[in-house]
């Protein structure tokens, strides 16, 4: 969420936990690879943590503040995407050959160098005139996407942009700069319970012919009415999101006008997430950090976003974890389906102010 405050400073690390080895084990069948090319729908796995191979390692430092990371692996790079404290949130870039770096701006390779992939417009008209933040980046054929929050002023409404890029690297505004998800409104106590956050914390997922989207979204009739957790889901064929939209109800997919949604249905219970496909067993593995010092994994089913089972890995942090895909989110392949690593990332620091993140 946009908590940051501009002019903050401080010693900012990106932790990582560079992979963590997962058994999926399908009870009654020796074969998950099988049953999954058998059945409509893979049947419910259990899952077991086998070993994790690297624990809390920082990835990046850099002065000021740095948090929700987004990570996607292309050809032979990686890119993180993060929220940076610049002139207020700004959204920031740096890209690697290795997951351990060092990361560097895409024209320097000097270490804890960085782009600025996009920035607040700094026009109060603006829905992201004063922050943008909590990226989430796929790419789409050769165009790279990127779901982000913005904010217009303090104490506005968060709100959904999406910006393209063809290099990955620096983002055009998509959609005239009108955001694509806007806050529900649904919860008509939202104010008097001051859940004036709004909707943000976009992540993206592409399952042809469709591009997923998830989001926070306070205001939302189906998010806890106490703190306002809950993960709404839209998706489109269009990745700008400006036709063919449609929201995850409890009735299923139902069409909604573009930018319009309700809210009155979340899929899971969290503050945000990120996720990816997994083509080889037909679910989506979702990260959210629900719980203190743990990274959570969800395995989702891809029709009903429903969960089918879960896992616990530990990690230090203080704001949103990025689960590491290929650029098409999609998690990368691998010779045994019974077996997956994840690599997850978050913004960690010395304290619970976003200073020392």
């Amino acid at each position: 969420m946009n908590t940051a405050v501009s002019g903050l400073a401080g010693l900012v690390r990106a932790r990582a936990v560079l992979g963590a080895l997962f058994l999926l084990v399908q009870p009654d069948h020796p074969s998950w690879a099988e049953q999954a090319a058998k059945a409509p729908q893979p049947p419910s796995p259990r899952v077991q943590l086998l070993q994790q191979l690297d624990q809390d390692r920082v990835i990046l430092r850099r002065p000021s503040y740095n948090y929700a990371p987004s990570i996607i692996h292309d050809a032979d790079l990686y890119h993180l995407y993060w929220c940076g404290g610049v002139a207020g949130d700004f959204i920031l870039h740096s890209q690697a050959a290795s997951l351990a770096g060092p990361w560097h701006a895409a024209a320097s390779d000097r270490p804890s160098s960085f782009d600025v992939a996009l920035s607040p417009t700094k026009s109060p008209r603006d829905f992201d005139g004063l922050h943008t933040c909590d990226p989430n980046v796929i790419k789409v054929g050769s165009t790279y996407y990127l779901y982000y929050s913005g904010e217009a002023s303090e104490g506005a409404l968060t709100a959904v942009g999406v910006a393209a890029s063809r290099d990955g690297v620096h983002f055009t505004r998509q959609n005239d700069g009108v955001p694509i998800v806007t806050a529900s409104r649904t919860n008509t106590a939202y104010v008097t319970t001051h859940l004036t956050y709004g909707a943000g914390q976009p992540a993206a997922l592409f399952i042809a012919p469709y591009v997923y989207l998830s989001f926070t979204d306070s205001t939302a009739a189906g998010a806890n009415k106490g703190n306002g957790a809950g993960q709404i889901a839209l998706r489109s064929v269009d990745p700008r999101f400006k036709s063919g939209v449609q929201e995850l109800t409890q009735q299923g997919w139902q069409g909604r006008e573009p930018g319009h949604h309700t809210g009155e249905y979340s899929f899971l219970e969290s503050f945000g997430l990120d996720w990816g496909y997994d083509k080889q067993t037909g679910m989506i593995v979702a990260v959210s950090d629900r719980i203190a010092k743990r990274a959570s994994l969800y395995f989702l089913d891809p029709t009903t976003l429903a969960t089918r089972a879960t896992a616990d890995m530990a990690l230090s942090w203080h704001e949103g974890p990025a689960l590491l895909t290929e650029a098409d989110k999609s998690l990368a392949s691998r010779a045994s389906c019974e077996t997956l690593t994840a690599s997850v990332l978050a913004a960690q620091g010395e304290s619970a102010s976003p200073a020392s993140w």
